[in-house]
């Protein structure tokens, strides 16, 4: 990846999912030491942009933070709104990929899940909207030995992907008719696993690394 390049992810996901555990080890941010300065830029009070902690390899990537969904509040259309206008007006022709994140610990998709990749689909009608996707599976305990966590990894990269993906071709099939729109349906999602909990020793967030240096190739492939 080019230095000079800079990578602009937008983070997505129902509250208490895990997104600013998982923001700040992607950007090498203590959460209990945050530097005013690595909050790069604001849109609204519930849009934000943050940047990578300078000095370190992730110095050129940004995280846009979004506001979770599900909010207890019942203000989940309103972020929605404040979501759509922000990041057309803030980031058009910037982004290089949105990450939406699941508690890997719940096993099926609920309602509440299914209602929100219903927003994701209307809030961002592109054509290839979805191969710019990835679904990262927070939660993803470091502390499971190798042999659980592959069968776990195979469990929600089996039938829980494939019922995601025939779910949001079947919204972007109603949508597309119902709006004239023209999105492609995904065929495939890339999927990540993460646990960016405190870990107490011997466990290191080995395979949280792995992933997220995944997360970072991936994105800087990607056209913006």
């Amino acid at each position: 990846m080019n230095k000079n390049s800079n990578i602009k992810i937008v983070l997505i996901g129902s509250t208490g999912e895990g997104k600013s555990c998982f923001r700040n080890h992607l950007l090498k941010i203590d959460e209990n030491k945050f530097i005013e300065s690595n909050k790069a830029e604001s849109c609204t009070e519930d849009l934000s942009c943050l940047r990578g902690k300078k000095g370190t390899e992730v110095e050129n990537i940004y995280v846009i933070d979004t506001p979770g969904f599900n909010d207890s509040k019942g203000r989940d259309e309103d972020f929605i709104k404040k979501l759509t206008k922000g990041l057309r007006s803030n980031y058009h022709d910037q982004i290089n990929c949105f990450l939406i994140l699941f508690n890997i610990n719940k096993s099926r998709l609920s309602l509440e899940l299914k209602k929100n990749l219903y927003y994701y689909c209307l809030m961002f009608p592109i054509k290839d909207f979805w191969s710019h996707v990835g679904i990262v599976f927070s939660f993803s305990y470091e502390y499971f030995p190798d042999e659980q966590f592959e069968i776990f990894k195979k469990e929600k990269t089996g039938d829980f992907i494939t019922e995601l993906i025939e779910l949001i071709k079947s919204y972007i099939e109603d949508i597309n008719n119902l709006n004239g729109f023209d999105i492609n349906k995904p065929e495939k999602l890339n999927v990540f696993f993460t646990d960016c909990g405190k870990l107490v020793p011997p466990f290191t967030h080995k395979r949280t690394d792995q992933e997220i240096k995944k997360i970072i190739e991936w994105s800087s492939k990607l056209p913006k």
